[in-house]
């Protein structure tokens, strides 16, 4: 049976110990895969970017963790 892939994303920024912890559970049950800001950046989900573009950066961390 294949493992169900999964998205974890959050505003806390992709080196918060919570994203971290829930991609380590979540790779018991499927593939995750993760999506985050750079940065924490709680409440800026109302801003809208018009005159800076968004960046996509493959971010690598401990235990085989890959996100972008």
């Amino acid at each position: 049976m294949n493992k169900p892939n999964i998205l974890i994303t959050n505003d806390d920024g992709i080196y918060s110990e919570g994203i971290y912890a829930l991609w380590e559970a979540m790779g018991e049950v499927g593939n995750p895969f993760v999506v985050a800001p750079n940065t924490e950046q709680s409440g800026s989900g109302h801003g809208i970017t018009l005159n800076n573009p968004l960046r996509v950066n493959k971010i690598t961390r401990s235990n085989g963790f890959k996100g972008y």
